[in-house]
């Protein structure tokens, strides 16, 4: 089993001539990080020149709001400083000024993100395990749906250029590069305008009086953004069945520092290794230190730090990384407990329920019961008093009606109780 990172970082670096592979190679690629063999399997996902994508995205509201204040507060004009020099240009003209204007203006608020999965020591287990041309093929795949993740989570942060490298494994591991800049509808100035905070209130991130001072919309966003790549990291990993275990990132501490200062700091700390090596020993051991030592230690005081340093850093990763496996494998068992509990308890709701139905059913049962006890008792009622009064018809139609008149005029009549004298008879 293979256990690495998925990491996401953040800065104002960028450069499309990189990205997209447009550059003098000498100045570029002095140190050889670039394999120029493998470019064919680089892929270029966006690329939309700076200058277009502000026009794009910005154009028509600079013309509309050019337009709505070049008579009343011509200072407020985005390209021009003056009334008289907006007036004297074309419409085209116009719209060019305040893109160029903008754009400069705004370039500072360009961001790159910088996407991987796991580090070059980790590419090269996949490649061991996989083969390269499968190995890249993972690489490439995860890296293709995790851009469309980006833009499906992050629609307010405009994507310019995102580009795959595969040609920088010599030292590193396949990456994705996307450039992007905040842009949000507004109600006030520009109705599109460049802000960050706006864009993040759109995606649902601003700051709540439960927050921290400095819990900014921004660290909420990179923080919920963290989580859900290694969320979707592993999840692919798992779909592939890659036998991958996702360790959650910390925070860096020294910030992102660029491919080729990490290994040109790495080769100095190597070139000096065999000898800051026994200046260690010396000082570990407490030996009695020559001149030629102690002149080895003072002049190599940085890379005996950076060794130490170096080594510290690999053992807390490695503690790090059996913790967070530790804790996923706790996290696990208690998400299965959890849902164990969730499906006792449904099955018990499901039974109460079963047992209330029958008992409502029974209860239904005996009402229905009763109800047609009492129709059956209604209807021999009924029955017997239609009976009784064509009994009463017949009895009447026999007696004659001179002998009715004189059963009525002494007071005896004959219904279907029989017959009845008269009380005051």
């Amino acid at each position: 089993m293979i256990t690495m990172k998925c990491s996401l970082h953040l800065g104002h670096k960028h450069s499309r001539a990189h990205n997209v592979r447009k550059f003098d190679k000498e100045k570029w690629n002095k140190d050889g990080h670039i394999n120029p063999d493998r470019a064919h399997l680089n892929s270029v996902l966006v690329d939309t020149d700076y200058l277009k994508f502000i026009d794009e995205n910005f154009g028509d509201a600079l013309v509309d709001f050019n337009e709505k204040n070049y008579q009343k507060h011509p200072d407020r004009l985005i390209g021009f400083n003056s009334k008289a020099a907006y007036e004297k240009c074309s419409d085209k003209e116009r719209r060019s000024k305040a893109v160029k204007a903008y754009a400069r203006e705004h370039k500072k608020d360009v961001q790159e993100a910088l996407i991987q999965l796991g580090d070059h020591g980790e590419y090269l287990e996949m490649v061991k395990l996989h083969g390269k041309t499968e190995a890249d093929k993972i690489y490439a795949l995860y890296l293709e749906e995790a851009f469309e993740k980006w833009q499906k989570d992050n629609h307010t942060l405009k994507v310019f250029c995102a580009a795959i490298h595969m040609d920088e494994v010599s030292d590193g591991t396949p990456h994705l590069h996307i450039d992007f800049m905040p842009v949000v509808e507004s109600t006030r100035g520009l109705n599109t305008k460049v802000s960050m905070d706006g864009a993040l209130d759109k995606l649902g991130f601003k700051r709540e009086k439960e927050h921290k001072y400095s819990e900014t919309p921004y660290k909420l966003w990179l923080k919920d953004r963290r989580a859900a790549f290694e969320d979707f990291a592993q999840g692919f990993v798992n779909e592939h069945k890659l036998g991958i275990v996702i360790l959650p990132s910390e925070p860096s501490k020294a910030g992102h520092e660029e491919p080729q200062d990490y290994k040109a700091r790495r080769t100095r700390i190597e070139e000096n290794k065999s000898i800051v090596h026994r200046a260690i020993d010396h000082i570990k051991n407490g030996k009695n230190l020559t001149q030629e030592t102690a002149e080895i230690i003072v002049g190599n005081a940085q890379a005996i730090t950076d060794i130490i340093t170096s080594d510290a850093i690999s053992e807390r990763k490695a503690a790090t990384e059996k913790r967070a496996e530790a804790n996923k494998m706790i996290e696990r068992a208690k998400n299965a407990k959890e849902n164990y509990e969730i499906a006792q308890r449904q099955a018990d709701e499901e039974k109460q329920k079963a047992s209330t139905e029958r008992t409502e059913l029974a209860t239904e049962r005996a009402e229905l019961a009763d109800k047609s006890r009492s129709v059956d008792k209604s209807i021999n009622q009924q029955v017997r008093r239609r009976l009784q009064g064509e009994k009463l018809h017949r009895d009447m139609s026999k007696v004659s009606a001179a002998q009715q008149r004189r059963m009525k005029q002494i007071g005896v009549t004959l219904d279907e109780n029989g017959l009845t004298v008269s009380k005051e008879r």
